[in-house]
């Protein structure tokens, strides 16, 4: 896991620390309870690559986009279900980490048929409209 995400690891730096202040509410800023970085709880990929503008964005801290892997995104939500239940509202800690159990294996059983689906396309992610099955 990486411990020292950054800003959704750097993918919202322009725009992120304006929002937090922005909105008022300084239960939400870093370092408050409120606040959570999905980033921090999964190992991004790309670490450590060059700086460089020829190539694209610039994320030395790892691809940011974990959203669009589900095992990530299972990590990230029992994480949230932790914080939730630690910081936010404990007295709904069976709903929170139950659900987060639920999403992680439904996303685990479906995993390996994902992946026979998608074998012809290593390294990519298609739109289903795109395969005409949407």
């Amino acid at each position: 896991m990486s411990s020292a995400a950054s800003l959704w690891a750097e993918l919202a730096v322009g725009w992120l620390p304006a929002a937090l202040q922005g909105a008022s509410n300084p239960k939400i800023l870093r370092g408050q309870g409120g606040y959570f970085e999905g980033a921090a709880h999964v190992d991004l990929l790309e670490k450590g690559q060059a700086a460089d503008r020829a190539r694209g964005d610039v994320h030395t801290m790892g691809n940011p986009r974990y959203h669009i892997d589900p095992v990530r995104m299972a990590q990230v939500a029992t994480a949230l279900a932790g914080r939730l239940v630690a910081t936010m509202d404990p007295a709904h800690a069976a709903d929170f980490t139950t659900r987060a159990a639920a999403f992680a294996a439904a996303v685990a059983e479906r995993v390996p048929q994902w992946k026979e689906e998608t074998a012809w396309a290593p390294g990519v992610v298609a739109y289903l409209r795109a395969l005409g099955r949407g």
